[in-house]
């Protein structure tokens, strides 16, 4: 039995560069529609990214009220 263990690293520049490319199409998505896959390296590089582009204007979020869906926005200049 040969098995092969591969490491699919996932760059917050990376994650950065699809989430750009997702709001160019649609301007506004839902904070879980940038979580298509639900492994912890992606949670977390997706989410640093989030922070980084919140962080540096690229994107706004905005929830209405505690619990509701976070809704992210492209920062048109």
């Amino acid at each position: 039995l040969k098995t092969k263990v591969t490491v699919n690293e996932i760059s917050v520049s990376s994650r950065r560069h699809d989430i750009k490319r997702l709001l160019k199409g649609k301007k506004r998505v839902s904070f879980f529609e940038l979580f298509p896959v639900l492994t912890k390296e992606y949670v977390v590089a997706t989410f640093l990214a989030v922070l980084e582009m919140a962080k540096s204007g690229e994107l706004t979020l905005k929830q209405d009220k505690a619990f509701d869906d976070i809704i992210c926005e492209e920062v048109v200049c």
